[in-house]
């Protein structure tokens, strides 16, 4: 009986420190772009064409780095990331003091997994998928 007691009691220890995923701990790692939809049409191709090679990679301090070629020349974009308003929007913060869009806030449209998000920003949606 002693046994059994010891037992539950490193069970119910093991299970109330056990830490419950949270989407925000799915975000970090290298994403890409697996579909692309503007005003409902598929526009996938023509996201991969004007966006070679596009990643973004998230780390898990809240920090971003977008990489892609446009027209031929690579590009990098750095800044911080947050997920708020109780998960439904991702704000992307560009740290280049050149950039015209600093901040884009998109809507989390979908739960976010280990390895698939789904944004949207205006009529633009975008499904990413881990690396």
């Amino acid at each position: 009986m002693k046994n059994y007691t010891i037992l539950i009691l490193f069970a119910i220890f093991f299970l109330t420190n056990c830490k419950k995923k949270e989407m925000v701990d799915y975000i970090p790692g290298t994403w890409g772009v697996f579909s692309y939809l503007e005003d409902g049409i598929d526009k996938s191709n023509d996201f991969a064409l004007t966006y070679q090679a596009y990643k973004i990679i998230f780390d898990a301090k809240g920090t971003y780095e977008e990489f892609y070629r446009y027209q031929g020349v690579e590009t990098s974009i750095q800044g911080t990331w947050t997920l708020e308003n109780n998960n439904s929007n991702l704000i992307l913060i560009d740290n280049n003091p050149s950039s015209l869009q600093k901040m884009r806030v998109y809507q989390v449209t979908d739960i976010i997994t280990i390895d698939a998000m789904k944004l949207c920003i205006s009529n633009k949606v975008y499904n990413y998928h881990k690396l």
